[in-house]
């Protein structure tokens, strides 16, 4: 149990890119279908609602990247160094793709 919470998914060590609605940029460490922690230089609070990006690289046939607008609440804040690695439980979620062109596009259900 983390945060009073317990989880339901397995976390997967990833360092993706993240940015966030303020347009603060930083990584991840590891995610799960409803959850992420990742650091970034922004203060949060527990129980903040957040809004932010993460892009993936698309399969090379593809080209361009998915990029998932995530928003989620807070349940885990460590200060250090000037930097917030945060805890989050997604509550909501995109699936985009941007195209070779740079384009936003839907991302086409499996």
């Amino acid at each position: 149990m983390a945060g009073g919470r317990e989880r339901n998914n397995e976390r997967v060590r990833a360092e993706v890119p993240v940015i966030t609605a303020s347009g603060a940029k930083g990584v991840t460490r590891d995610m799960s279908p409803t959850g992420v922690y990742f650091t970034v230089d922004q203060k949060f609070r527990v129980g903040e609602t957040i809004h932010f990006s993460m892009d993936f690289d698309a399969p090379p046939h593809m080209g361009g990247v998915f990029r998932m607008a995530c928003v989620g609440t807070v349940v885990r804040v460590e200060n250090a160094h000037g930097k917030s690695s945060v805890g989050v439980a997604i509550t909501h979620s995109t699936l985009e793709r941007r195209g070779r062109s740079g384009k936003l596009e839907a991302a086409a259900a499996g």
